[in-house]
């Protein structure tokens, strides 16, 4: 072979080699490439597939991973997304599956991608999605979100046109100002609402020079929601600490003729926010604002700083009624400021009741030790409801030296009313050293001194103030002051409660009392106060030779907590012949026992059972078979049906004795007393009664 025959014959050998080579790599691409194109090929059948899923989802919070895969697989390229677009607003022309739309868009909006975003965009022009695109666009920060939003109002329905604008007043896109301007005084009121409130929100020069010409041309319809917006804005620039800006809206918003709630606000902005004094800028409100604003501006007076003590320049201004000046009173005063001295005691002179009542509440707001004089005189002398607002500031009026001076005119001053009321004000703040004086005024000529005196030494007095109160109780001669010092008595005595309570004073004087009346007092009071350890020292007086000192120790133990005395009252019931004795033993004997709970049903039965059969007559018979219907207890009812085969007078008290207990007697033992109203039904027609047998 020719070299050049070999030459040619290996180069045909390196051709081939070389196309074996190339076809080999493309097969192998081709291989590769297979499975990509498989799948991007079964795209729409996939998507189809979710879209199915998704159609029947009812909760927005269903996890889907797979699903959030494949919607980021859609929308990562232009080219993929066109096989599944035509798929997904199919789905979302639907009137169905908001949750499954929702599903969607949520993951769209956390993509954020421009391809996602494109594709919202074209869902605001969908009824059916076109709200829960807006939704998800609003979550997507830029300003190509922006740009979409503000294009997008051209060309959207009516429906979603305020949702649009008022995304664009959130996400504050000065922008679109002029856009949402031409809605300020559109015919839609929603439309015009959302508007106005989205200017606010955006917040620029521009935007509130529209809101305040829009406030200016006299918008009646929206001009609530137009100073509203401006009053928000005003507030927000002032914790941007742009209180000159402030300021100027709130200046535009006082001067244009709004509701009465929105110039006070603009008002109180003003103050806030003005290089001027507040307390002046108030002082010409008050002078130039109409009628039915003053009381508005006189409430702005509590919003002036504290340690502005000034008022009484308010008070002074021209042209202020006497109601404007009365509010300005009381809230001045609630302030402490005391330069209204001289108005408040002008006020409490007014031939009006209700001004003067609000000067006195005035007084006892910035009064001082000098003033307590004429709050006295106040509380003595004037009509009831001025009297109650004067003895208020002045039982409240603080300081020690306060109840000293109270103490010294108590005992000082000669004026009866005036007295009484130094008296009172002792007892209502409970000035502890007071006692010595008001043993002093106990004494006084004047009953309603002495009266008053008891009263409040019921307050204040102690254990050691006890044997002049008795010496007092025991030297009064008037019944209703003798009532007075026993309740005094009772109320000092018992400070520490009934078990320690002081009564060794009280018992050393009954023991050594002769006077009977003197000693019925005081058995009257140690009943009152029912000290465990004094029973027998009243028990005692049970035996007295005198009959009304039996009466008064049987009153007095009458009312005792357990049946302690319950013997003796037998005994006396036994052993007399006086019917007064006996009528009152026997209703004390039957009151103790009723009082003993820890007493036993069978045994206090029994005794009460004693009682009726000594009853001195039928209405005493009432009153025990009465007590007898307040012992709930199978004892007690056996012996009330028992009495009721032959009740005489007492059928009525009987029946209703037995009717008081049944019910709980029916919880407790439901068998063992219906057994026991069995027997009485031969004796009784009482339809109660018999329907507790029916039941």
């Amino acid at each position: 072979m020719s070299l050049t025959s070999l030459l040619k014959n290996n180069t045909m050998d390196q051709l081939i080699t070389t196309s074996k080579r190339f076809f080999l790599v493309s097969i192998l691409a081709l291989f590769i490439s297979l499975p990509g194109l498989s799948k991007n090929e079964n795209l729409p059948a996939r998507t189809a597939e979710m879209l199915g899923t998704l159609t029947n989802i009812d909760r927005n919070d269903t996890s889907l991973p797979e699903f959030e895969s494949l919607i980021q697989e859609i929308f990562a390229g232009k080219k993929v997304q066109k096989q599944a677009k035509p798929l997904l607003v199919q789905f979302f022309k639907s009137e169905k599956s908001f949750a499954g739309k929702r599903f969607v868009l949520q993951e769209l909006e956390k993509m954020g991608t421009p391809s996602a975003v494109q594709f919202m965009a074209e869902l605001l022009t969908i009824d059916t999605s076109s709200e829960l695109a807006l939704m998800a666009l609003q979550g997507i920060p830029g300003a190509k979100v922006n740009k979409i939003l503000r294009k997008s109002i051209k060309k959207a329905d009516p429906s979603i046109l305020p949702g649009m604008i008022n995304a664009l007043g959130k996400r504050q896109d000065y922008r679109a100002t002029s856009i949402i301007s031409g809605y300020i005084n559109d015919k839609n009121p929603l439309l015009a609402t959302t508007a106005i409130s989205a200017l606010g929100k955006i917040g620029t020069p521009d935007a509130t020079a529209l809101l305040t010409r829009a406030m200016q041309s006299g918008n009646k319809q929206n001009q609530f929601i137009i100073t509203e917006a401006l009053l928000d804005r005003a507030e927000q620039l002032v914790k941007q600490n742009q209180t000159n800006r402030a300021f100027e809206i709130y200046n535009s918003i006082r001067a244009a003729d709004v509701p009465e709630m929105i110039a006070i606000a603009a008002i109180k902005g003003k103050m806030e926010t003005s290089s001027e004094n507040p307390a002046d800028i108030l002082k010409e409100e008050l002078s130039t604002s109409p009628d039915h604003l003053k009381p508005g501006v006189i409430d702005l007076v509590k919003n002036l700083p504290a340690s502005w003590k000034s008022g009484r320049e308010f008070l002074q201004v021209p042209g202020l009624q006497d109601i404007d000046k009365s509010r300005l009173l009381v809230i001045l005063a609630e302030r402490n400021d005391k330069s209204i001295f001289d108005e408040v005691n002008q006020f409490i002179h007014h031939k009006e009741p209700v001004y003067r009542e609000s000067a006195i509440y005035a007084l006892t707001k910035i009064a001082e030790l000098k003033d307590i004089p004429l709050l006295a005189e106040l509380a003595a002398t004037r009509s009831e409801k001025e009297q109650e607002i004067a003895r208020g500031g002045f039982y409240r009026l603080p300081g020690k030296d306060v109840d000293a001076f109270i103490l010294q005119k108590a005992s000082g001053t000669q004026d009866i009313a005036e007295k009484t009321e130094y008296i009172k004000a002792i007892g209502e703040r409970n000035i502890p050293s007071a006692a010595q004086v008001l043993t002093q005024t106990a004494r006084n000529d004047n009953r309603d001194i002495r009266i008053e005196s008891y009263r409040s030494l019921a307050k204040v007095a102690g254990k050691e103030n006890l044997k002049e109160l008795t010496e007092l109780l025991l030297a009064a001669e008037n019944s209703r002051e003798k009532q007075e010092l026993e309740r005094t008595l009772y109320l000092v005595s018992t400070k520490e409660g009934q078990e320690n309570a002081a009564t060794e004073e009280i018992v050393a004087f009954l023991k050594n009392t002769p006077e009977k009346e003197k000693k019925s007092s005081l058995i009257s009071v140690l009943g009152s106060i029912k000290k465990p350890g004094d029973i027998n020292v009243l028990q005692h007086y049970l035996n007295s030779e005198d009959v009304d000192i039996q009466l008064s120790a049987i009153r007095a133990l009458s009312e005792w907590p357990n049946a302690g005395p319950a013997e003796n009252f037998k005994k006396m019931i036994n052993n007399t012949d006086d019917l007064r004795v006996k009528t009152l033993a026997l209703r004390g004997f039957t009151q103790v026992l009723v009082n003993d709970g820890s007493y036993p049903n069978g045994k206090k039965v029994n005794e009460l059972l004693f009682g009726l059969e000594n009853a001195p007559n039928v209405n005493e018979k009432k009153l025990v078979i009465s007590a007898l219907g307040k012992v709930s207890s199978s004892e007690s009812l056996k012996a009330l049906v028992d009495h009721l085969k032959n009740p005489g007078d007492l059928r009525p008290e009987l029946e209703a004795a037995i009717l008081n207990m049944v019910p709980q007697l029916m919880r407790e033992n439901k068998n063992n007393t219906t057994t026991e109203l069995k027997r009485v039904k031969p004796y009784t027609s009482n339809a109660e009664i018999l329907k507790w047998l029916n039941n």
